[in-house]
C-alpha cells in the first residue's frame, strides 16, 4: 500500500510538473496553471518527498524526480530574470535612481527581492491603513460609479504633509470585473508604504452598453474627481500614479498619454500597466470578440476606433514614466504588446522600464507570496518612490 502511495505521488508530481511548463490549456486548466508557476517549490517538494518515501518504488522515484525536475523551470530563470530587472530599472530611470528616492522612502522599501518571509507575506501584512468604501465619483445612466480609497496611517514617506496617490483600475476585458476583489491586499500594502490609493469602477461593454471611448471617460472623471478632492485626503494633486492590469492595463496607458486632450487637467506623473493590450490590432480570433464589442467592429471595419484605442499609437516624447510588466507565458495578452510599447517609447525620452516574468501568466501578480509578484513589486516600490517621492 506504501509503494502505491509513494508512486501515486509521483506520478501527481508529474501531472503538476508537465502543467508549468505546458502553455495555457483551457479557462479551468490556466488557474491551476497559474498558481504552480508561482509556487513551484510545492511541486518540487512533492516530487522529492514521492521520490525518497520509504518504501521506495522505481516508479515512484522515476516520476518523482521527473515532477520535481520538470517544477524547476521557473526556479532555474530566476538569476536571469533578476539580471534582466536590473537592467532594465537602471536602462530606464538611470544608473542613480535610487539616490534620487527620498531617504525616508528608502527606508520603508523591501530589502530583498525574494525571501522566506515574502513568501509568507510578511512584508505585506502590514495594517497602517484605513479604508473607505463605495464612494461614488460619477454618476451614469444606469448606475453610479464607485471608489475605495485605502489610507496611509504612517507619515509621508519624505516628511511632508501631503502623501502622493495611486487610482488603481481592475481588469475584465472592458466587459465585468470590480474594485476591490483578489487585488484588494495589494492596495493595502501601497497604502502601508505611504500612498493613498483609489480603487475605481468603469463602464462595461455588457452590464452598460458602453462603447469605447466611454471607459476612457470614465478614467479621466475618476482623475479630476481624485484632483478636486485631493485636500480632503491629504493628497498632492501634482503626484497621481495610475494603476492598471489587462483591460485597466490598457485604459491606465491611454488615460496617462492622453491627458492633454481635455481642457481639465487629468495628467499623472507616472503609470504602471501589469499585461497590458497595447496595440488591440493584434488579438488573436478566439479573443476579438471582446475587443470587437469594445470598439463596434473588426480592426477592418472600424479602423479608426483601433487606431484611437490603440496605447502604442501614442507613444511619444514628454509623457508619464512608465513600467510595464508581462509574464512571457501570457497567452491571454501576449507580452509582444509590452514589447512593442517598450521599443516604441524608447525611441521618445519618456522614462520606460519592462519587468519581464519568463514563468508568469495572464495575474501573475494575484498571489503578492509568489515568485513573479515579489521580483515584481521590488522594483514596482522603486519605481513608485522615484516617480512620486523623488528626494
Amino acid at each position: 500500500m506504501r509503494k502505491l502511495i509513494s508512486a501515486s505521488l509521483g506520478f501527481i508530481a508529474t501531472i503538476l510538473g508537465t502543467l508549468i511548463v505546458l502553455p495555457r490549456i483551457n479557462e479551468a486548466i490556466w488557474r491551476l496553471q497559474l498558481v504552480l508557476n508561482e509556487f513551484p517549490y510545492s511541486v518540487t517538494a512533492l516530487g522529492l518527498f514521492a521520490a525518497f518515501k520509504r518504501p521506495r518504488t522505481g516508479i515512484g522515484t522515476a516520476f518523482g524526480l521527473y515532477g520535481a525536475a520538470l517544477s524547476l523551470m521557473p526556479l532555474v530563470r530566476v538569476p536571469a530574470a533578476i539580471d534582466d530587472m536590473n537592467t532594465m530599472m537602471l536602462e530606464g530611470l538611470g544608473t542613480d535612481y535610487e539616490s534620487k528616492i527620498a531617504p525616508e522612502m528608502r527606508k520603508r522599501l523591501v530589502s530583498a527581492r525574494l525571501s522566506p518571509a515574502g513568501i509568507v507575506s510578511l512584508p505585506y501584512r502590514k495594517n497602517h491603513v484605513s479604508t473607505l468604501y463605495d464612494i461614488p465619483f460619477s454618476e451614469t445612466p444606469l448606475r453610479p460609479l464607485k471608489l475605495d480609497v485605502y489610507r496611509p496611517l504612517l507619515t509621508p514617506g519624505d516628511g511632508g504633509k501631503l502623501y502622493p496617490a495611486v487610482i488603481v483600475i481592475h481588469g475584465g476585458s472592458w466587459a465585468h470585473g470590480d474594485k476591490g476583489g483578489y487585488f484588494a491586499p495589494h492596495n493595502r500594502y501601497l497604502a502601508s508604504q505611504g500612498y493613498v490609493v483609489f480603487d475605481i469602477q468603469y463602464r462595461f461593454t455588457t452590464l452598460d452598453q458602453a462603447l469605447w471611448p466611454t471607459q476612457l471617460d470614465d478614467i479621466r472623471t475618476a482623475i479630476r474627481w481624485v484632483k478636486a478632492h485631493a485636500a480632503g485626503f491629504n493628497v498632492d494633486p501634482d503626484r497621481l500614479a495610475l494603476l492598471g492590469r489587462s483591460a485597466g492595463a490598457h485604459l491606465a496607458l491611454q488615460a496617462a498619454y492622453r491627458a492633454c486632450d481635455d481642457a481639465v487637467d487629468t495628467q499623472v506623473k507616472a503609470v504602471i500597466a501589469i499585461y497590458a493590450p497595447t496595440n488591440l490590432r493584434l488579438t488573436d480570433a478566439k479573443h476579438n470578440e471582446r475587443v470587437v464589442a469594445l470598439l463596434a467592429g473588426t480592426s477592418y471595419e472600424a479602423p479608426e476606433n483601433y487606431a484611437d484605442a490603440s496605447p502604442l499609437d501614442f507613444a511619444r516624447d514628454g509623457l508619464p514614466a512608465t513600467l510595464l510588466l508581462h509574464g512571457t507565458m501570457d497567452k491571454l495578452v501576449s507580452p509582444v504588446h509590452s514589447e512593442l510599447l517598450l521599443n516604441r517609447l524608447r525611441a521618445t525620452d519618456t522614462p520606460v522600464v519592462l519587468l519581464r516574468v519568463p514563468w508568469g501568466r495572464h495575474g501573475f501578480d494575484v498571489f503578492m507570496n509568489g515568485l513573479g509578484a515579489q521580483l515584481t513589486q521590488y522594483h514596482m516600490d522603486r519605481f513608485l518612490a522615484w516617480s512620486l517621492y523623488s528626494g
